[in-house]
């Protein structure tokens, strides 16, 4: 009597026949930082990719292995594997490179971010005085740029006093902040206009039109005292 299309057959086999002992390992896939809805990332993520690429000859390297016929198979797989990871790291490269993680205590503008610039060049130097390992050179070019005269040369309560006087001055610019935010975007789209750049006029309005979307629904949670997480 042959099997029905209505029998089902359950098969078991142990994990260790399968795998032969070595289970392989579940995790949860990283997270990617790279935010792909702005055109303007993924324009930048492209070019540095393509960059980094053709500065490391990949494309000529896989013509070369796929056109190789001197080496058997189980060393071509592993140059094939190191060359993926390699990629994989020119990825991750871009990647981080378009990424800027902002501070959501406070709305970004220029002054704003010179502010928290030279808060960070103070804590380095802070750092270097109690002893940590700092990259001095980044730290003296970071100060240029800044227009911050000779960090490494005050004392650790010199350090202390300028650091206390940016916080209390980051305090006060708080709550000016989304003032200052609303007013660096005006400008930007003013000059975007004026250079007609019509994708950055895009980008900066639809900037302004999420963050002003963003606002209404933390008033209307605000009123209507809805949890963190629920949207209405």
């Amino acid at each position: 009597m042959s099997v029905g299309d209505h029998r089902l057959f359950v098969v078991d086999i142990p994990a260790a026949t399968m795998f032969g002992g070595v289970h392989p390992r579940i995790a949860s896939p990283a997270a990617r930082q790279l935010n792909c809805s702005i055109d303007r990332t993924r324009r930048q993520y492209n070019r540095l990719l393509r960059s980094m690429a053709e500065d490391h000859r990949m494309q000529d390297r896989l013509v070369e292995m796929i056109q190789s016929s001197d080496e058997d198979a189980e060393a071509l797989h592993l140059r094939h594997n190191a060359w993926d990871t390699e990629l994989g790291c020119y990825m991750s490269a871009a990647e981080k490179q378009c990424t800027r993680r902002r501070n959501d205590m406070i709305e970004f503008s220029p002054m704003v971010n010179a502010v928290l610039h030279r808060k960070r060049i103070y804590q380095w130097a802070l750092h270097k005085k109690k002893g940590h390992r700092v990259n001095v050179g980044s730290l003296k070019r970071a100060a240029k740029v800044w227009k911050v005269d000779n960090p490494l040369d005050l004392t650790t309560q010199e350090l202390e006093s300028r650091l206390h006087g940016l916080e209390v001055e980051l305090n006060v610019l708080r709550h000016n902040s989304k003032q200052l935010r609303r007013q660096h975007l005006l400008d930007c789209l003013r000059r975007a206009r004026d250079e007609g750049d019509e994708d950055d006029v895009h980008e900066i309005k639809r900037i302004m039109k999420r963050e002003s979307d963003k606002e209404k629904q933390k008033r209307i949670k605000f009123k209507f005292n809805i949890s963190k997480s629920g949207y209405l």
